[in-house]
């Protein structure tokens, strides 16, 4: 298995990177991911992957993800995607046309036949820097400035999440971003497909997810830097998104055998 990143030149505030996965003869593969922050459109050719047992084939759209999701890729397939910012994929696509969290939604040739012309182009070459200069036209023409506007709240609203490590109340972000509840629910809602409170406690996870994986932290500390007001207020929710306890995972990623992808588990 060849993971390959690239950070784009273009609209950096809004694409965390491009990304290639390739498996070269290997058995097939099975990776879990867990819930995450991120919405993708996936280049997926031939054969596709398989996403909770559901075949996934041609140009999609995956939305964040409140739960752990299994992906199994077959040998000698590639999938290329663009990895987006929790609003970042708002400006490129019509909220109707795209998935809401949890789910992976074909974008349909009839929709943008833009869609099947850069997905037979990235098909014909090998080269990622052909591959990325493709994916660099693409979102390009898919940018609409108009829509960029919307995005703004929850891109504020994201950083203070992120970087904040006390705990953080939806009321705090109302104040931070000088906006009513219901203004910034709603497009909480649209931008992203999660109510605000379900979004602050995606990032709250994340984030003691990041701190749990380096390794360099005790239980205690993780829960607090992630703005949990105790440690079995840590513990609950960890379970929520992972079925595990917190330190049952970190046990489970120091015996497990199977690869990680570092991606993952990145908060950026």
């Amino acid at each position: 298995m060849q993971y390959s990143i690239y950070k784009p030149d273009i609209f950096q505030d809004l694409i965390d990177c491009f990304w290639i996965l390739e498996f070269n003869g290997d058995d097939d593969k099975k990776i879990y991911t867990p819930a995450n922050q991120y919405l993708n459109i996936i280049f997926a050719p031939d054969n596709g992957y398989i996403r909770n047992n559901c075949n996934v084939q041609g140009v999609i759209a995956e939305g964040i993800s409140q739960y752990t999701t299994e992906y199994n890729y077959s040998n000698n397939s590639r999938v290329i995607g663009v990895r987006f910012s929790p609003y970042g994929l708002y400006p490129f696509l019509n909220r109707y046309s795209y998935n809401r969290a949890n789910q992976s939604t074909e974008l349909l040739y009839g929709t943008c036949s833009l869609f099947k012309k850069f997905e037979q182009e990235i098909n014909r070459t090998d080269n990622h820097t052909r591959i990325t200069e493709l994916l660099s036209e693409f979102v390009s023409e898919l940018y609409c400035k108009k829509r960029y506007s919307k995005t703004e709240s929850i891109k504020h609203a994201y950083r203070y999440l992120r970087d904040d490590n006390r705990e953080v109340s939806v009321n705090d972000l109302t104040r931070y971003l000088s906006c009513s509840y219901s203004t910034l629910g709603r497009y909480f809602k649209e931008v992203t497909g999660l109510s605000t409170k379900s979004f602050e406690r995606l990032i709250k996870f994340r984030k003691s997810l990041c701190s749990l994986t380096s390794n360099r932290y005790n239980l205690t500390t993780i829960g607090n830097n992630a703005g949990y007001y105790d440690q079995s207020h840590f513990i609950r929710e960890f379970e929520l998104f992972t079925n595990y306890s917190p330190k049952d995972y970190r046990l489970l990623l120091t015996k497990s055998n199977r690869p990680a992808i570092n991606y993952n588990f990145d908060l950026i």
